[in-house]
């Protein structure tokens, strides 16, 4: 049996995907990442990160990939 919240963040990932944009659904996907990203470092590392960094993070992450 699935944990719920997984199945929940996977039903809303393959319903964003199927009903955004292309480019937003790419956002989101770089966001959601630089969120996890951030909370591991905080939990693994002490390093607290503002919220303003992590949506550069995301932004640069997403025109490198591109």
């Amino acid at each position: 049996m699935q944990n719920t919240d997984e199945r929940d963040f996977r039903s809303l990932t393959m319903e964003l995907g199927s009903a955004s944009p292309r480019e937003s659904f790419e956002m989101w996907a770089m966001i959601t990442w630089a969120i996890w990203n951030a909370q591991n470092k905080f939990l693994f590392e002490a390093i607290q990160n503002q919220p303003s960094s992590i949506k550069l993070t995301a932004q640069s992450l997403l025109q490198e990939y591109q």
